[in-house]
Order: C-alpha cells, then structure tokens, then sequence
C-alpha cells in the first residue's frame, strides 16, 4: 500500500502511531489550556513579583523596603511580610543588625511565629550583650502563649530557648531544654 503526499511532506503516521499523535497533542492542548485559567485565577502579588525578579539582593531589599512603606497603612499583614523577607535577606548576607531591625518591624506589623523565630535566630547569632535575654523575654513569652499547641509546634521555640540560655550563661538549663526534646523529630523532617 502505497501513500500519497506532496513532494517534500513528511508521510502521516499509520495506525496506533497516528492515534498516539493526536492524543499527544490533544493532551498538550489540554494543558496549556488549563494552566492559563489557573494563573489568571491567581496572579502573583507584588511580593511574589519582587521576591522573583530583583537583580540583585540589595535591590531586592530596597524594593522590599518601598513596598512595606507604600502598603504599611492599608494592608499591615502585607507590609509585615515584605519587612519579614527583607529580614531574611538580610540575614542571608550577613547583616545582623539591619536583619533585627527589619524582623522587629515584621512582627511588630504581623505578630505572627515566623517573624519571631527570624528575630530570635538573628540574635542569637548576633551574640550582642543583651541578645540572650531578649530572646528569653520574648520566647518564653511565646511559649507561655503558646500552651495550647501541639507540644511538636512548640519545639522550635523550646529548642532556641535551650541555645538563648547557653549564651546567656545557664548550661543546667539550656541541658534541660535540649534533653526534654531529645526525642522530638527533626527541625526539618525527611519525608520518604
């Protein structure tokens, strides 16, 4: 059997492999056509904008900076979490100080765990006289308040408590924390 076609054309597939192109297609037609709606539905926020197309770390944290201004009095949640992703850059490169100050402006504006732990990890980090006892206000503080929680999601917060009180001088105590969530699973467990 012979098939006909233009000069120069490639011949149609026969068969299964015909039926198999154009399930192929038909499936990256789909595709396409369904992921368009999805990113229409969710457009990235200005956050989500910055935080992918800054050059550089430094324009990405005077970006950040504008943002939480531009935003602080309408939307404080969003003003908080352009301060939080500042602090982390920050810290990322070594800058302690400026780390701190943009972590106390983040939970100042959101309170919430994430700005706390930041803050408390850069200062123990920084090991300024007076760090190790903030970080015990604060985080004792946030365990008190955090009695109702599973005793797992209070774990990062015990466990930097134990690293606050070796700084600060209080080995039995730090030796208490760290044995008490000895058998606690990993800050960062291993899903298999």
């Amino acid at each position: 059997m012979t098939h006909e076609h233009a000069a120069g054309a490639p011949a149609a597939p026969r068969g299964g492999a015909r039926s198999r192109a154009r399930a192929a297609a038909l499936a990256l037609l789909i595709a396409a056509g369904a992921a368009a709606p999805a990113r229409a539905a969710f457009p990235p926020t200005a956050l989500q904008t910055l935080l992918g197309t800054s050059a550089s770390p430094a324009i990405l944290r005077a970006r950040l900076d504008s943002l939480a201004g531009a935003v602080a009095a309408k939307d404080p949640a969003a003003a908080g979490e352009a301060r939080y992703y500042q602090g982390m850059s920050y810290d990322r490169a070594g800058l302690l100080d400026s780390a701190i100050t943009a972590y106390q402006a983040a939970l100042t504006l959101r309170n919430g765990r994430e700005e706390l732990l930041g803050l408390a990890d850069a200062r123990l980090l920084r090991g300024a006289p007076g760090d190790p006892v903030a970080v015990l206000a604060a985080l004792g503080k946030a365990l008190v308040e955090s009695g109702g929680e599973t005793v797992y999601s209070q774990i990062p917060i015990q466990r930097r408590l134990g690293w606050a009180h070796v700084l600060a001088g209080h080995p039995d105590s730090a030796a208490a924390i760290f044995t008490a969530t000895r058998a606690a699973p990993p800050a960062c467990p291993r899903w298999r």
